[in-house]
């Protein structure tokens, strides 16, 4: 008895879910609940740029660090490194990466993702990692690690030879755009954790948050850093590069907007404020407050659906009935 009492109430709170406002169950999903906001807190926003299939690489994160401190002869653990030693090993890496060699330059860009990571592997809890994370993202600005990693992506986009293999592939693997996601890791990890203290308002790194915002606004060498992520979306979207890793290249195109154009909020203020100048009233209308009461769920209902919705009669299948004459029939056709 109490494991069938069980199952009708879970019947019945699915039930209430598969009701739409009307009270009807015309929709076939129930809606979605999710917070409408231009991000999530931080630390599920750095998640979401990584996939299951990149866990391994953490590891060679790691050997990178522990094979460049034992080339430098220092011990393979970041914290117990004085500032000065942490400010001179970045300098030593960003000479790495203008090597012409190009395994020596990936081996330089692992070793500060991992930096950027927050030296994941020597800490004990996630809040430790954030603080190391942040600390190390503002040494490695400061270094000006950002812009020779926007000089590498230009390397990495004009790199005919690895898109030529990938389009004579069939499907494209990891393997393709392996130097190209360590690359875009470290930019994404920069912006996200510039966008946080944007947002903060700390005083501690103000300075280098407004240098930031300004980098990113204007051409970094010969283009903005947005059309440049731009540009690499029409290259895949048009075969030409169907290696490039669009998921971080669309979250990192996401973030540098937040931080250069500002999110709903500015947008709204700026809506307001260019109205008023024209001498037009004010907007009633909220994009962000009508956004967050809107259907979640993916694709919008459209009017015909709508329509069938409200006729169920129109919307049932049409079924054949076998009736008394049509059997009748059938019989003097077998007598015959």
């Amino acid at each position: 008895m109490e494991a069938s009492g069980d199952m009708l109430t879970i019947n019945n709170f699915f039930e209430n879910d598969m009701m739409d406002f009307d009270g009807s169950s015309g929709l076939e999903f129930p809606d979605l609940d999710f917070v409408y906001a231009d991000a999530d807190s931080h630390a599920n926003e750095i998640a979401e740029l990584y996939s299951y299939t990149e866990q391994a690489e953490f590891q060679h994160n790691v050997k990178a660090f522990e094979d460049q401190m034992e080339y430098y002869k220092l011990p393979p653990s970041w914290q117990k490194l004085t500032d000065r030693e942490q400010r001179g090993i970045i300098l030593k890496l960003l000479d790495q990466l203008d090597m012409s060699k190009k395994s020596l330059r990936m081996k330089a860009a692992r070793c500060i993702l991992y930096l950027a990571q927050g030296c994941w592997a020597e800490i004990q809890c996630d809040q430790e990692q954030q603080v190391i994370a942040r600390r190390n993202v503002m040494l490695l600005y400061e270094a000006g690690v950002f812009g020779a990693f926007v000089e590498l992506l230009n390397l990495e986009i004009d790199n005919s030879s690895t898109a030529s293999i990938a389009i004579r592939k069939v499907a494209v693997s990891l393997a393709d755009s392996v130097d190209l996601r360590v690359i875009l890791s470290v930019l994404y990890i920069i912006t996200e954790v510039m966008r946080t203290e944007k947002e903060a308002g700390s005083e501690e790194y103000a300075q280098l948050v407004v240098n930031f915002t300004n980098e990113i606004t204007n051409p970094i060498g010969d283009e903005l850093l947005s059309v440049k992520l731009l540009g690499m979306i029409t290259k895949f979207c048009s075969g030409l590069a169907p290696h490039f890793p669009m998921k971080k290249v669309l979250l990192l195109l996401w973030k540098v907007s937040l931080v250069s154009l500002g999110g709903m909020e500015t947008l709204k203020e700026l809506k307001d404020k260019y109205r008023a100048s024209a001498g037009l009233p004010q907007n009633k209308e909220d994009t962000l407050e009508i956004s967050k009461i809107m259907r979640a769920s993916s694709p919008p209902i459209t009017a015909p659906s709508n329509e069938d919705n409200q006729n169920p009669k129109r919307s049932k299948p049409f079924r054949r009935v076998c009736t008394n004459t049509t059997s009748q029939l059938q019989e003097v056709v077998k007598l015959s």
